[in-house]
């Protein structure tokens, strides 16, 4: 009895873990492979489609029924038909929206003005003190390097002090006492942020040109009472997860008026980060590098002021932030007080 049991357990353990490519644990081991990849590819999808609807601009139905089409996928082929039909709507899409297949080429630099678009009130007074008159841009420096502004952050050599100033960009109509009713084109749809990754006129996303007194520049030095020299003024841009895409279909408003629906759309980690399984997941936030801004004119930006953010996510929306880092320290002639001008003499011939 005990040499038929021990030949049967032998059987069974032989047919388990055995080297046959048909015992069951080896082929366990091969579904779950199998079923592993295939949510893998899956969620690929998945991802997909949600970046096909926001690329595109799409109604919330249109998601419905995408998600709908891919939730019906049992296999990988399934998966390839349905990664090769979104291709195919996307081929299809200019024409079923009745737009400009060519919407690529139409591209132009929104311009920003932040004295004008945060402060379009400030206008030329008198200082009681001084009885000479404060500029506008002189009201505007003391506003943004004011307490309002001033944000202190960690950084690896501790504190650092951060000039940040966060600012909007509406796709809506925001009526007729704002600076600017209209900041992107009534008639316009589908206002999405490009940048070219090769070299050529604006390889970038965004630029920030400045204007004023006192500035550093090679013919114009400010040095600093340890003996240090100020150098261009940094920034970078940041921003959250919240987009605003204009649709290019027309409804009818609560008053009546014809007007574009205005999308929102929310950005944020892959659903595999850990960052987005937290219980309470914490904003969603991007930022640029930092760069320099451009001292010369508005008109003659070069492409090497240009820096890289939010390639393909809309231009409208609400949690802009223009930061101007290290305000305390070596950035600190923003303030205009914590140092002394020295001006290079150019002899002439």
């Amino acid at each position: 009895m005990a040499r038929q049991y021990s030949q049967q357990v032998t059987n069974i353990v032989g047919h388990l873990v055995g080297r046959e490519s048909g015992s069951v644990l080896v082929q366990n081991r091969m579904v779950q492979a199998a079923d592993t990849k295939f949510k893998e590819a899956l969620l690929d999808a998945y991802k997909l489609s949600h970046a096909f609807v926001h690329r595109f601009n799409l109604s919330s139905s249109a998601q419905q029924s995408l998600d709908a089409k891919l939730f019906q996928a049992s296999t990988i082929d399934d998966l390839v038909a349905y990664g090769a039909s979104v291709d195919t709507m996307a081929t299809q899409y200019c024409g079923a929206a009745g737009i400009d297949c060519d919407f690529i080429n139409n591209s132009r630099i929104f311009e920003f003005d932040f004295q004008h678009e945060l402060y379009p009130q400030l206008r030329p007074i008198v200082d009681g003190e001084t009885g000479g008159v404060l500029s506008v841009g002189h009201q505007f420096h003391a506003i943004v390097t004011s307490s309002l502004y001033q944000r202190k952050r960690p950084s690896p050599g501790g504190d650092q002090l951060n000039l940040e100033i966060p600012f909007g960009i509406w796709a809506n109509d925001q009526g007729e006492t704002a600076p600017e009713r209209f900041m992107l084109g009534r008639n316009e749809c589908n206002h999405v942020i490009i940048g070219d990754t090769n070299t050529g006129v604006h390889a970038g996303t965004m630029a920030l040109q400045i204007d004023g007194e006192n500035l550093p520049s090679p013919a114009a030095n400010i040095i600093y009472p340890d003996g240090s020299k100020a150098g261009p003024l940094e920034y970078y841009v940041k921003r959250g997860g919240t987009d605003y895409a204009r649709a290019c279909e027309l409804i009818t408003s609560p008053t009546g008026r014809l007007d574009f629906q205005i999308n929102t759309y929310l950005v944020g980690p892959a659903p595999q980060n850990l960052a987005n399984q937290a219980p309470t997941p914490p904003p969603f936030e991007t930022r640029s590098s930092t760069w320099q801004a451009w001292t010369g004119s508005a008109t003659d930006v070069p492409e090497s002021a240009f820096t890289r953010l939010a390639r393909d996510r809309t231009l409208a929306a609400p949690d802009w932030v223009l930061v101007i880092p290290d305000v305390g320290s070596a950035q600190r002639w923003v303030f205009g007080s914590t140092s002394r001008r020295r001006r290079s003499r150019r002899s002439a011939a």
